[in-house]
């Protein structure tokens, strides 16, 4: 076995010193690297790819082994992709060795005994998948018909033009569905719909703001001839006793009487002096007149102009609908009325009496409440114009608040239904799991049958192996076929189509085939006259989940537990040593806790990164989940230097995971604004730690000079801020 790895100076790994990894810890032959991308594990299967498989010398690297015997490398990786696959003709042919005869023929016997268990055990397993598959059927149709009703209420309605699926309710719902649920309630649907009528006519004319002048209105409540008396002349002889008696209005009312009373008094019938009537009109004289006539005009001038301010206010309210619902305005403008008749009042008293000396009320605030209530309305109509003015852009806005109300709306349902599904979808992983379990026994258990009907070294049992693998797997849209113009080469091969390349393979595709080629290759040779080396055989296998679904990277795990266990007294058929790395949590934990053939003879490692690549002894519960891990990143850098891209990229993983989970973004995004703001040197920071990965160059470059107890504050800073620093505590490890 491998004892230990030395690297200096390759890739990642530091050149001014060894560093040494002890690869088979305790004499264990399956060691279990982890670590995130970027930190190194790629370069150490390439250390063993080059100096074992190739023989390609490292300066400052080698690898030193428990013995003297000679092993066979072989390395999954990258390059074993390329050198395998991608630059060949076809694919290498692969030989097994054919058991003897007799041996096999008892064998078939027991394998054709045990398959029909299987397939009964399978087939039960089967049906209740099924059946749960129905009933999520059925909850997702309760669901769609639910989201659907959101439709049917306004697909005849001004805002039809926004639904582009016609009545396909797969598509609508399955839009309503991908859609992110807004922190914050939408405009309703309603005003939406009257929205969409204003912008819906093309020929809609702007609107002319509203206005109002109470101008006149000032200068007229302000002019002081309601507060001074008008009073006669005091050159009249008849002046004295008129004031003492305080009836000059009396008097100018009973003048007009005397012309047609022939000398005597109106009132008493007696004989009145002879200069009475001259001194009448000494009493009241021109400049009485002028007075008298200024009061009257001011008068009829205010009565006109309140008048005139209610039939506006009366026109406003019929022929604009933006006024007539302000309730602000309507409020304002029946204070103002209630004023305009107490002066109206006031004015007329005035008129009737000239002596009185009433000022008018102030109509000021009044005035001023309307014009603070015709600006909301005039903003509305502002708003309305630049609505006009910019309709295509209004239009694609109102689409996207119209999606926003139906996935706010259609989020109750949702997420009962999300509920629901949690408890029948965890079950039918489990019996996922079950059937692949079985299907892998199955699957064993026929390719031991292809190995036995074959009999001798050839490469059909290879090509039975991988195609049923691939078929357990739900992969029937290709095969491998033997290439017959090539004799130990074989191709892919598509239903109907013949010959494929395999470039028209997807990335998942690739790595499912590919894997697979391998591990039939660890159980045989591209040569058919070579030994088959399997006891002295070291297999390291780099992260063979790429673009992979979850069920299949437990598959890959089962299929690695299976196929890959190192020799032992159970397994003596098995690898020497078994090296697998990664960056995947969930594929670590399918290793460590479901590959139980495996789990009790493994060397657990951690590959990190900070200035250069170092690999760390890692305890089997040291790691959670990714969440965990990003924290552990974050705790490193306490004590040793990480590059500034990295903390950052970090962090941002950690606050994204955790403010979208509490539903918290706004409050995330206000304090991140907040912190930029107090600490204007780490807006660059404030601005990674609020994109997407990598969303721009920004991102990577642009922290300036800052060091990481800096970010590390910052970080801190902004769970305190959000009232989450109980939550940073506990992940950092100092809580009390």
């Amino acid at each position: 076995m491998i004892k230990t790895l030395q690297i200096r100076g390759f890739k990642s790994f530091p050149s001014d010193r060894d560093t040494v990894i002890d690869v088979a810890q305790d004499n264990k032959p399956v060691a279990l690297f982890y670590g995130l991308n970027g930190a190194g594990k790629s370069a150490i299967g390439q250390v063993v790819d080059q100096l074992g498989q190739q023989g390609v010398a490292l300066q400052g690297c080698q690898i030193e082994t428990n013995d003297q015997r000679p092993y066979r490398y072989l390395v999954y990786n990258q390059a074993f992709v390329e050198r395998s696959f991608r630059n060949a003709e076809g694919f290498p042919g692969i030989f097994t060795i054919g058991e003897p005869q007799a041996d096999a023929l008892a064998q078939r016997e027991r394998i054709e005994a045990q398959l029909p268990v299987l397939d009964r055990e399978l087939e039960s397993h089967i049906a209740e998948l099924r059946a749960l598959t129905e009933a999520g059927k059925r909850a997702d149709d309760v669901l769609s018909r639910g989201i659907w009703a959101s439709f049917q209420s306004v697909k005849d309605g001004p805002l039809k033009p926004f639904l582009p699926f016609g009545n396909s309710m797969a598509r609508f719902v399955e839009k309503v569905r991908g859609l992110q649920t807004p922190s914050i309630e939408p405009a309703s649907l309603d005003v939406l719909a009257e929205q969409s009528i204003e912008l819906g006519n093309a020929a809609a004319a702007p609107k002319a703001p509203l206005r109002f002048d109470g101008a006149e209105l000032q200068r007229l409540e302000t002019d002081p001839v309601w507060a001074i008396p008008i009073e006669g002349s005091a050159a009249s002889r008849l002046t004295p006793l008129i004031d003492r008696l305080k009836n000059h209005d009396w008097v100018r009312h009973g003048q007009a009487y005397t012309r047609h009373s022939d000398g005597q008094c109106p009132f008493c019938q007696q004989g009145l002096p002879a200069d009475f009537e001259s001194e009448l009109h000494a009493l009241f004289d021109a400049t009485y007149q002028q007075r008298l006539a200024y009061m009257q005009s001011a008068a009829r001038n205010y009565i006109e102009q309140a008048q005139r301010v209610g039939q506006s206010f009366e026109v406003i309210f019929s022929s604009e609908p933006y006024a007539a619902d302000n309730a602000p305005l309507q409020a304002a403008v029946r204070n103002l009325r209630l004023a305009l008749e107490a002066n109206i009042a006031i004015a007329r008293a005035k008129t009737a009496s000239p002596t009185a000396s009433e000022a008018m009320v102030s109509t000021q605030s009044a005035r001023e409440a309307v014009e603070a209530a015709l600006k909301t309305v005039n903003e509305r109509i502002g708003a309305y114009n630049d609505r006009i003015a910019r309709r295509a852009d209004e239009l694609k806005i109102l689409e996207a608040e119209l999606w926003q109300r139906l996935a706010f709306d259609a989020a109750p349902a949702i997420a009962v239904h999300g509920a629901e599904a949690g408890p029948r979808d965890a079950r039918m992983m489990v019996l996922r799991g079950l059937r692949t379990t079985l299907e892998a026994r199955s699957l064993a258990l026929r390719r031991s049958l292809a190995d036995l009907h074959a009999g001798t070294a050839s490469i059909e049992p290879a090509v039975g192996a991988i195609n049923a693998q691939l078929a357990s797997f739900g992969m029937d849209g290709f095969s491998i076929t033997k290439d017959t113009d090539h004799e130990h080469l074989y191709h892919l091969a598509r239903p109907h189509q013949g010959r494929s390349e395999f470039v028209s393979l997807s990335e998942g595709e690739k790595t499912l085939i590919t894997f697979l080629y391998f591990l039939e290759l660890v159980k045989g040779n591209t040569e058919q006259t070579q030994p088959l080396p399997i006891q002295q055989t070291i297999v390291v296998v780099d992260d063979p989940i790429s673009s992979l679904s979850h069920n299949h990277v437990y598959d890959i795990a089962t299929l690695i537990a299976r196929d890959l266990s190192p020799c032992s007294d159970q397994n003596p058929d098995g690898v020497r040593q078994l090296i697998v790395l990664t960056h995947s949590l969930f594929f670590f934990h399918e290793l460590t806790h479901t590959a139980h053939k495996l789990h009790k003879r493994m060397v657990l490692k951690r590959v990190v990164k900070r200035d250069h690549s170092q690999v760390l002894d890692l305890a089997k519960d040291e790691l959670g989940n990714d969440y965990e891990a990003f924290w552990q990143v974050v705790k490193d850098a306490q004590d040793a230097p990480v590059k500034p891209a990295t903390l950052a990229n970090t962090m941002r993983c950690i606050l994204e995971h955790f403010f979208y989970f509490v539903a918290s973004e706004s409050e995330f995004k206000r304090v991140l604004g907040e912190l930029a703001a107090e600490s204007p040197g780490y807006q660059a920071f404030s601005r990674a730690l609020d994109r997407g990965s990598h969303s721009d160059r920004t991102n990577i470059t642009d922290f300036g000079e800052h060091d990481t107890a800096g970010y590390l504050d910052y970080f801190r800073r902004v769970f305190e801020k959000t009232g989450n620093l109980a939550h940073y505590q506990r992940r950092m490890g100092t809580a009390d």
